[in-house]
């Protein structure tokens, strides 16, 4: 009996060592392909401080970029190398393997917005060590270095699982931002998001107006890059000739309603690359009086835009 469940266990032991070497085998091949996928392909030209910092004779580096808006480009350096280490205990050896990944900058490539977020993220990551007692964090990043020369590289644990590696990807893609020198903008034009603030203003008996029920949408401007200069000033004159148009059209439509909604303030901001490669304007809620919420500003006049073609304008403004 006892001959028996030791062959047993034998075999089970056997179908395991199979199974995770197929296993293996197949995660390998899915970072490959995951390498293929975002081509990054192996770089002889990473950076030689980057290559001391990390200081590890096993390491591989690869070339890779992420297009952001407006043709922007962000180039990086993708270094993975690997810890070996063998402990004894009695008669039995134990090997761990700790895999490490970082991804460098060249200086003055990325926004300061990014290297915020990936500071944010360091700090989360310092809670490692008392996660290491229940599991092996790859997520967040252990280390975050900006060098003399400017260079940022940002170091996290990982596994050779090709789901790690497209998370970092995700990452880069959620979170670069490109610098203001680096930038190539959307040449003479910029993108304005504008939170603007309505107010319906009703007529009282002695003749005055009240302002009531107020609320606020968002708009996109498209707009010539000198629009800047004077932003907030500038985005208050276009909403409000917008919404003189509205009270105009309005009070054709109901000319025995003397109400009437006007703008009363706006924040606008102009968007960065990174921000308007989302569209947040695909998405916005539009006043039920309103066809869009994006806008065109050009030499000949001012033209709302569905959100598509605003899209199409961007790009046509390059």
């Amino acid at each position: 009996m006892t001959g028996t469940i030791g062959c047993i266990g034998l075999i089970g032991i056997l179908v395991f060592i199979v199974l995770l070497g197929l296993w293996s085998r197949r995660s390998r091949q899915g970072v490959v392909k995951f390498y293929e996928k975002y081509g990054l392909v192996l770089a002889n030209d990473g950076p030689a401080n980057v290559r001391e910092l990390i200081g590890a004779r096993n390491l591989a580096c690869r070339r890779g970029a992420i297009n952001l808006a407006f043709d922007n480009q962000v180039r990086f350096h993708w270094w993975e190398w690997f810890i070996s280490s063998t402990t004894t205990t009695g008669s039995t050896r134990s090997t761990t393997i700790e895999r490490f990944l970082a991804i460098s900058f060249a200086p003055d490539s990325v926004g300061e917005d990014f290297e915020r977020a990936a500071l944010a993220d360091f700090e989360k990551g310092k809670t490692f060590s008392v996660k290491k007692a229940i599991g092996y964090e790859t997520s967040l990043p252990y280390r975050v270095e900006s060098l003399e020369d400017g260079t940022f590289v940002i170091f996290w644990r990982v596994l050779e699982r090709p789901h790690i590696m497209e998370h970092k990807i995700a990452w880069l893609k959620e979170n670069l931002s490109i610098s203001r020198s680096a930038a190539k903008g959307t040449g003479n034009f910029i993108v304005i998001q504008a939170e603007v603030v309505l107010a319906l203003m009703l007529m009282q008996e002695d003749g005055d107006y009240v302002a009531s029920e107020v609320q606020s949408y968002t708009y996109f401007i498209l707009a010539p890059r000198s629009f800047s200069e004077k932003l907030f000033e500038n985005t208050i004159r276009e909403m409000g000739n917008i919404y003189v148009e509205h009270q105009i059209v309005m009070r054709e439509r109901e000319p025995d309603d003397p109400n009437y909604i006007t703008v009363v303030g706006a924040r606008p901001k102009v968007l960065s690359a990174v921000e308007c490669a989302d569209q947040p304007w695909l998405t916005a809620k539009v006043p039920v009086w309103e066809e869009s919420v994006c806008i065109a500003l050009r030499g000949d006049g001012r033209f709302k835009l569905s959100p598509t073609f605003f899209t199409a304008a961007i790009g046509a403004a390059k």
